[in-house]
């Protein structure tokens, strides 16, 4: 018995009665009870007083017997009415040191301690090394079970304080609060989590607005609201705008590969590469008219005139009734050639509304948050070898594309206008 681990009934009873009541910890006290007078003769114990789960809804195979449940002497009962997750369940750190003490006080080695406590609580309960570090520990007198304070950096920061210092200055790295608030740089970063805070680049915007450039865009999108409510005017309008269509529209990205395995290679961008401009023109109820320029050519208000008369040509076929009666409304950008005065003349002629559009908004124009953007999706990964084959791939996205596809990006306009009003007339997402 004494070899492995345990001591007879009336030793420990001797063992630990000077000092039981002192240094045995409370999960020890659980699962090992026995009553006894303060000097009397040795009382057979009950299961009252035995079975540490006596009003507990576990089961326990020795109703019929209580006398053998908890007779085992040892702090590392047999007791059937525990099982391995109750005991682990019932101890904290504290009370696992606790059993450390008393073992030591025991006179046991580090090893055999811990085979007791994880034959007693299952595997993984005690470590070896950590038994070893508290038996080194008590035998220097110290018999303290709490964790000794560490040096180095705190582990933990006032999110509060950490809270302050980034809304007092976003662009602060994580490094700098780290050694402005004396703690390592991961726990910043652990608590910088907790308060709900990441890190996010400054989005691409088109232009850095002046307030006189916001109050325009909030003045023309509030104006365009009130207009469209009082009287629906989206039907009528007729949009435009010129794209460059690149002859390689492929872009670097990164592949998994092997750790082996080389990367592909990829050219590097030329400065100036090939590409072709297209112009098109579009309504609600679809597609009205296309063109590209040649090589070498440039859009000037001459040329935006001409395609100006060729537009209303085919919206006459294609929509008679919008030309003669109710007449077309024009939402173009505010580019040189679309505000020179040929422009201004040919719109004039043909009996166009030019609808206000705020200068810098590119977020406002149906053709470029809309068409342009579902026509780059279109085009990505796909490589051109002349002017034709991005001629035929541009007719192939407008060919592929319904009447609702148009409709829906004119009906956008309302939305986008609201939200350029609530932002008071900055860019918004």
């Amino acid at each position: 018995q004494r070899r492995h681990g345990l001591v007879g009934w009336r030793s420990l009873r001797r063992s630990l009665r000077p000092r039981l009541s002192s240094w045995m910890s409370r999960a020890a006290r659980k699962t090992c009870r026995w009553a006894r007078g303060p000097r009397g003769p040795r009382r057979r114990p009950s299961s009252s007083l035995y079975c540490p789960v006596e009003k507990s809804n576990i089961s326990c195979g020795n109703e019929k017997e209580p006398s053998m449940c908890g007779s085992a002497p040892s702090v590392f009962p047999s007791c059937k009415r525990l099982t391995l997750e109750t005991m682990k369940m019932m101890l904290d750190k504290k009370q696992i040191r606790a059993i450390f003490l008393f073992e030591f006080k025991m006179g046991r080695k580090a090893a055999e301690t811990t085979r007791n406590i994880n034959n007693a609580f299952g595997p993984g309960t005690a470590n070896e090394r950590t038994v070893q570090w508290w038996f080194k520990k008590f035998c220097k007198g110290d018999e303290s079970l709490e964790d000794e304070e560490r040096s180095g950096r705190p582990s933990e920061v006032d999110n509060d304080q950490l809270r302050a210092i980034i809304e007092a200055d976003p662009l602060t790295t994580t490094r700098e609060v780290a050694e402005e608030l004396n703690v390592n740089h991961s726990t910043v970063v652990r608590h910088l989590k907790q308060i709900g805070k990441v890190k996010k680049l400054d989005k691409w915007v088109p232009h850095e607005l002046t307030e006189n450039q916001k109050n325009r865009r909030f003045e023309v999108s509030s104006s365009l609201i009130l207009r469209n409510h009082n009287e629906p005017f989206l039907d009528r309008i007729v949009t435009c705008d010129e794209k460059w269509i690149l002859y390689d529209n492929r872009r670097r990205s990164a592949q998994w590969l092997d750790q082996e395995e080389a990367p592909k290679h990829f050219p590097k961008p030329i400065l100036h590469p090939k590409k072709v401009m297209v112009t098109i023109w579009w309504s609600a109820a679809g597609l009205i008219h296309y063109s590209f320029l040649n090589p070498g050519e440039t859009i000037t208000s001459e040329k935006y005139a001409q395609e100006i008369d060729e537009m209303n040509q085919k919206l006459q076929r294609l929509q008679l009734a919008l030309v003669n009666r109710k007449g077309p409304i024009l939402l173009h950008d505010n580019a040189r050639p679309h505000v020179a005065q040929p422009t201004l003349q040919k719109l004039n002629e043909l009996g166009y509304e030019v609808l206000p559009h705020p200068p810098y908004s590119p977020d406002l124009l149906p053709t470029n948050y809309h068409v342009f953007k579902h026509l780059n999706n279109f085009l990505q990964g796909k490589r051109f070898h002349n002017q034709q084959d991005a001629e035929n791939a541009f007719q192939e996205f407008v060919e592929s594309q319904s009447t609702d596809f148009y409709a829906t990006g004119i009906n956008q306009l309302i939305s986008r206008w609201q939200k350029c009003v609530d932002c008071n007339g900055s860019y918004f997402d």
